[in-house]
């Protein structure tokens, strides 16, 4: 998994890391990594659904620690990952 650091991103569109931020926050409220954050949540969600992988595994895959994301994922969804999960796949399929 690859997420493009906000320094990347500013150098992509020609403008400084800083003044990325400035009109993110000003144009939409949040911080670029509230929206960084979301999209590793829902790649989190998806594999905690689609794959087989071990929670760790997934952690290793988007830069975490086993730990520190299960941490962030609570933070972030209000259950942790195998919470998640469990509720997730035990439920019918429709």
């Amino acid at each position: 998994m690859e997420f493009m650091a906000l320094s990347k991103i500013a150098r992509e569109i020609a403008v400084s890391p800083k003044h990325l931020c400035y009109t993110v926050q000003k144009e939409k409220g949040k911080h670029p990594s509230y929206f960084y954050n979301l999209k590793i949540i829902a790649k989190a969600k998806e594999l905690l659904i689609s794959s087989s992988l071990s929670i760790a595994k997934i952690a290793l895959l988007l830069t975490y620690d086993a730990s520190n994301f299960s941490k962030f994922f609570k933070k972030w969804t209000g259950e942790t990952p195998g919470r998640f999960r469990k509720k997730r796949l035990g439920q019918p399929r429709t």
